[in-house]
């Protein structure tokens, strides 16, 4: 009989087992096995307990051969007890595994028809749910996708169902990814399947894992839509490059994918909305607003609109004001014109919802309530609300100013009612002034605003008041005084009565004579009220009643009433009318306790009468002990919105008072602490300036010394510092103020535009400043001289704190010797020229600084000749860039002598410098000397252009050849020669707006100076900087139907694994251990490297290093990417033998004497690698526990390589074995 080679090998089998066997029981069976199979006519027979035994020793090959050389009817006796097996044990955990791992085996090594008696629903319910379970989760995995493929398709549809549902609970797809190896279109598209397009659950879950952070999700989300999807349409085609780089940091690949947006116009909502929300989440701002460009061109169903808008408005709340982000708000001022009342009402719902950044919101609500339709929405409150948020004041301001007049249609008073109630509720504690645009006074409005009768009668009243009796509206007055006054609309009732101009014996009696007779009677806003209205005019009677009336005030417990501080502050006035004279020791002593007991609402009032106080007190003592008690106090109260008020009244008081020796007595000792003050707010600098100036009005001869600079200096040197983040909302105050917008900061204090108060301030004290060296040049050169003193050869960088003070010390000296010019002394004139060669001799400075000591040589200078003297008395101790540094002023020198002499030393002085070493001196040298030739021919100096022809044409054929290089080499300065004049230009703009701004000098110094400019010097500056603004290159236009178009992105490996493998889990069994490795530089090469090739477990000494910027610096943002493990240096003994235990092979990359080749070595698939540190490698003690070093083989002198090198050597190879 022939036999075939199975045949063969299961005789070979049971022959080893019959021989191997000790059980005689088992060896019995065995014979009659080999004896039947050996007699195919004789049927064999064996008892189901003996397969029983074999399923729960696990030994399936010796059942498989059984099943072999079984008869038909044997052959289902193996089956009928393996399925009685199954069904009677499902429910025991203890046979749990033994189940998993008997399907396993019988789904890969029989045919499909032994399983129709096996319930497709139960196993798969069976498996699914062990994956719950850790020790049985990879077999069950690899179990299910085996068994998947028999199913039919209906039973496909429903395990596909109830593996995503799991997938879902458990937010991880990657056994639902594996199974769809084994599915069709058909089954897909099957309206049952969880794939039905109408399954809103499904898709919106897919969607969140492919716009999801976590890397996984991403990968598996996106292979699910990629196996539904039509991969060849082009819609698709550029959705998936661009969910593909749309995480990438580097704008050169992620800017040309911008122009696939326009293909994916035509897919669903849903996938629009995912590549979006991608985008919007991106690091470059630059990205997130040309993705929302894209996004605003397009138009919404109402039912998408809230998703839209969901995920833009917290992307664009940025503090970021460019060309782009304004370029972006247009686009959603014009999308937001066609929107009707409801959908502007979606967009109202999801604006409240952030919390919103003032530049941002400012520009939100200026593009979205633009609309006429604004006036009919219901969330107008909630807008007002986020407004009143805000923490810039003046943009605040201004936004509440907007929204009242986009939401109010100046018909609908009810509306205004609310609105008028909600800006009161917000700010009571603030000014009130930005509701005066209304057509009806909200105050008036809102304290009858409970009374929809009462508030038609306002609106008659104030509009008509000639219709209405005097009864008729004291009788209202009356009934809200006694019933209705409290807190919120004391001020309100007050405001309305003194208006109302009601004289009525009557009247004045019940509101205003009886509760200050009987003040125990009345609460304490009855109380307040009668006090405001009564304080216009106190008569005798209530005179005689003051001391029922302040000791009610001085009560303790009334006192510490909240908003009480309102009532006193009435009573400081009352208090100052009863008391004429400020000495009365009682009146001193009232003061005194209202300014240590009250609050600063109070103190407003009370420092407000310091400036009286001052003044009608006789006594220099008691002005000492005044200023004293104010100013301590001062010093000690809470910094909150009165703090501004309060600081800018005493010093008004202080500045202005008439009593000089205690003043100038007190600045002496105090002027510092006050200079802080000042520090913190703009409007108390201008304050301070302001007063100072009427103090030096008032006594100029006293004021004429370097004490009084000291006030004034600290002020000037100030400037506005503003952080990166304030810069936004200094560009867009500036925008209102190109808008002309401006608004007198006298009446809006401190709701003025920071700005502008910044750069009054400013010019203020420059104005100070004149005046005084107007009378005192001497004393003030050598005092702002003195003071550059401090700065002298101290090296700085551009836009540094004392890159700015450097530069306010020359301006203000520049400007003050333009001023003074001829009051100066020749002597003082040859210090400033020492001064000016010194600087350019020992010191650094930006270009902006030297060119204004350029200009400052030159006005203290005779002529060229004194710069010349000057250079052959130092000329061997000059360097090259000290010449450079003085060209300037020798060229306008010789220029403003205006003769053929100075023209004809200049030429000489600089002839050898034309062939100097130095690039930039023979740059400078051979520019000049060509712009004195120009300069004689139009004055026509025919001798001298005779005597230098040959000359001339040589410097104009060199500078001819050189190309660009004139231009690069002398940047600013081609503007400063070619156009600057030091008669004609010496104006205040050019100094302080005109050469800062030439110099890109940030704008907070030279912005809203620019009075009267110099029109060539400026015009020449504009043009300037319009050509040499930073180029922003057009995104690439390609199209995806474009052969050239290549967008450059990482390789994503997650499609083709999971098409290539049906039951290998999505994760590599590969583990980094870099714990030893110190440098944060290849710890970030070494995570971009893991990525790339899919190894997703790296350990750290430290998990917090991928925060670290030298390691984002070479990550990539692989880091996002890969799991991050933390294990100490201390605890890498343990971490290696624990993976040891859990089956990893451990491989340490060293050179010992025993290491192998890494060429030549085979890698485990399960292995963990151990790299060393960059000095020591890896620990003596830590060696002999790997299973194995490996080294690279070397071919040169040096002994190791980089870690990270080495590190991505290994993984290469690696990967070369089990990855790609």
């Amino acid at each position: 009989m022939d036999e075939t080679s199975d045949e063969i090998k299961m005789w070979t089998f049971l022959d080893k087992a019959i021989a191997e066997t000790r059980d005689v029981q088992k060896l019995n069976s065995l014979l009659d096995i080999k004896l039947g199979s050996s007699h195919k006519s004789n049927k064999l027979h064996f008892e189901s307990d003996f397969v029983l035994e074999i399923i729960k020793n696990n030994d399936y090959e010796l059942l498989k051969k059984i099943s072999c050389v079984c008869d038909t009817d044997d052959h289902s006796i193996i089956f009928k007890t393996v399925i009685d097996f199954i069904n009677t044990t499902k429910n025991d955990i203890k046979y749990q595994l033994t189940i998993i791992n008997l399907l396993h085996f019988l789904f890969k090594s029989f045919e499909t028809k032994i399983f129709e008696n096996l319930s497709p629903k139960f196993i798969y319910n069976f498996l699914i749910a062990s994956l719950n379970i850790p020790e049985s989760k990879s077999k069950a995995f690899e179990t299910l996708t085996l068994y998947f493929q028999i199913f039919s398709v209906s039973e496909k549809i429903l395990c596909l169902n109830k593996v995503f549902e799991f997938s879902m609970a458990n937010n991880n797809l990657d056994i639902f990814c594996a199974l769809l190896n084994a599915t069709d279109k058909q089954v897909m598209n099957d309206e049952n399947c969880c794939f039905n397009i109408e399954n809103s659950n499904f898709w919106n879950y897919i969607e969140s894992c492919i716009s999801n952070q976590k890397s996984h999700l991403q990968k598996q989300g996106g292979y699910v839509l990629a196996k539904y999807t039509d991969s060849n349409d082009e819609s698709w085609k550029a959705f998936f490059i661009l969910i593909d780089v749309g995480r990438e940091k580097q704008l050169h690949l992620i800017g040309p994918s911008l122009n696939l947006f326009k293909y994916i116009k035509g897919l669903p909502f849903l996938w629009q909305k995912c590549v979006y929300k991608i985008y919007l989440e991106h690091t470059q701002t630059t990205i997130v607003y040309q993705v929302a460009i894209e996004m605003l061109k397009q138009s919404y169903l109402e039912e998408n609109l809230k998703e839209i808008f969901r995920i833009l408005f917290p992307a664009i709340n940025k503090n970021e004001y460019s060309y782009l982000s304004n370029e972006m708000f247009e686009g959603l001022h014009d999308f937001c014109l066609k929107l009707n009342k409801n959908q502007l009402e979606i967009v109202a719902k999801e604006l409240i919802a952030v919390s919103w950044n003032s530049v941002s919101f400012w520009k939100v609500i200026q593009s979205v309530f633009d609309n006429k339709a604004s006036e009919k929405i219901n969330l107008y409150q909630e807008v007002i609300s986020c407004a009143a948020n805000l923490t810039n004041v003046f943009i605040r301001h201004t936004s509440i100013q907007f929204l009242i007049k986009s939401f109010w249609d100046e018909t609908n008073y009810e509306k205004l009612i609310k609105i008028g109630s909600c800006c009161f509720e917000l700010t009571k504690h603030n000014n009130f002034d930005y509701l005066q645009d209304c057509k009806v006074s909200l105050k008036v409005l809102f304290m009858f605003k409970d009374d929809p009768k009462k508030i038609n009668h306002l609106k008659i009243w104030k509009q008509c008041r000639n219709y209405l009796s005097d009864y008729e509206l004291g009788t209202v007055l009356v009934d809200f005084y006694m019933t209705h006054l409290d807190a919120d609309n004391c001020d309100l009732f007050i405001n309305l009565f003194v208006n109302a101009s009601i004289e009525s014996q009557s009247l004045n009696a019940i509101i205003i004579h009886e509760p200050l007779f009987a003040p125990q009677n009345y609460n304490q806003y009855q109380l307040y009220a009668s006090l405001a209205l009564a304080r216009s005019g106190i008569d005798i009677k209530i005179h005689k009643n003051k001391e029922a009336i302040i000791i009610r005030y001085n009560d303790k417990a009334v006192i510490e009433v909240k908003d009480f501080g309102i009532c006193n502050a009435c009573l400081v006035d009352i208090i100052f009318k009863w008391y004429p004279n400020y000495e009365d020791p009682v009146f001193v002593e009232i003061v005194t306790h209202i300014v240590k007991s009250q609050g600063n609402k109070v103190l407003c009032y009370l420092y407000g009468k310091l400036k009286s106080l001052l003044e009608f007190t006789t006594s220099e003592n008691l002005v000492v002990h005044f200023i004293n008690l104010f100013y301590q106090n001062l010093l000690q109260i809470k910094r909150d919105q009165y703090f501004k008020t309060i600081a800018i009244k005493f010093i008004e008081a202080l500045l202005c008072s008439s009593h000089y020796f205690s003043t100038y007595s007190f600045l002496q000792t105090n002027y510092y602490s006050l200079v802080e003050f000042s520090k913190s707010s703009s409007l108390i600098r201008l304050s301070w300036l302001q007063n100072i100036r009427k103090l030096y009005s008032n006594d100029k001869e006293v004021c004429l010394n370097e004490t009084f600079l000291e006030y004034i200096w600290p002020i000037y040197m100030q400037g506005m510092k503003i952080t990166k983040d304030e810069r936004t909302e200094f560009n867009l105050c500036q925008e209102f103020i190109c808008n002309g917008d401006v608004k007198k900061i006298e009446e809006y204090g401190e709701f003025s535009n920071p700005n502008l108060l910044n750069a009054t301030s400013r010019l203020s004290a420059i104005n100070i400043l004149v005046d005084f060296a107007g009378k005192a040049s001497e004393i003030f050169i050598n005092y702002v001289l003195e003071k550059f003193n401090k700065y002298y050869k101290k090296r700085y960088f551009p836009d540094s704190a004392i890159h700015y003070e450097k530069l306010r010390i020359i301006q203000i000296l520049l400007w003050i010797v333009i001023e003074t010019r001829e009051k100066v002394p020749k002597k003082l004139l040859e210090v400033l020229r020492t001064f000016v060669f010194n600087c350019f001799q020992e010191e650094t400075n930006q270009n902006c600084i030297k060119q204004l000591l350029n200009w400052l040589l030159i006005l203290a200078s005779d002529n060229v000749g004194t710069v010349f003297d000057w250079i052959d008395k130092n000329v061997p101790n000059l360097s090259s860039s000290v010449l450079i540094n003085v060209m300037p002023a020798i060229y306008h020198l010789a220029l403003t002598d205006d003769n053929e002499e100075s023209l004809e030393k200049t030429i000489k002085m600089l002839l050898p410098w034309t062939m100097g070493a130095q690039l930039k001196l023979r740059v400078y040298a051979q520019d000049i000397i060509s712009r004195i030739f120009k300069y004689a021919q139009q004055k026509n100096y025919k001798h001298l252009l005779d005597k230098h022809n040959s000359l001339q044409i040589c410097i104009a054929t060199c500078i001819e050849s050189t190309g660009d290089i004139f231009e690069n080499t002398l940047k600013t300065d081609l503007v400063f020669l070619e156009y600057f004049n030091p008669v004609t230009d010496k104006t205040y703009p050019t100094v302080f707006y005109d050469i800062p701004r030439l110099n890109r000098v940030n704008p907070t110094e030279w912005m809203n100076l620019n009075k009267c400019p110099s029109a060539t010097f400026s015009n020449a500056v504009d043009t300037f900087l319009s050509k040499n603004q930073p180029l922003i290159n057009p995104t690439s236009q390609l199209t995806l139907a474009d052969p050239t178009m290549h967008i450059q992105k990482k390789i994503t490996p997650w499609k083709s694994a999971l098409e290539n493998s049906q039951t290998a889990p999505i994760t590599t069994d590969f583990i980094l251990v870099a714990s030893l490795i110190e440098k944060s530089q290849n710890l970030g090469g070494l995570s971009r490297t893991c990525e790339v090739f899919g190894l997703q477990t790296l350990v750290f000494n430290n998990a917090k290093i991928v925060e670290d910027k030298e390691f984002k610096s070479l990550s990539m943002s692989s880091e996002g990417w890969i799991n991050a493990v933390e294990v100490k240096v201390q605890d890498l003994r343990d971490y290696v033998l624990s993976l040891q235990k859990d089956g990893y092979f451990v491989v340490g990359a060293e050179q010992t004497a025993g290491s192998k080749k890494l060429n030549e070595f085979r890698f485990p698939r399960k292995m963990a690698l151990v790299l060393g540190n960059e000095k020591t490698g890896i620990p003596p003690d830590l060696i002999p526990l790997l299973d194995v070093c490996l080294e690279i083989p070397q071919f040169g002198v040096t002994r190791s390589l980089n870690v990270h090198v080495a590190g991505a050597t290994f993984i290469w190879e690696y990967a070369k074995q089990h990855l790609v």
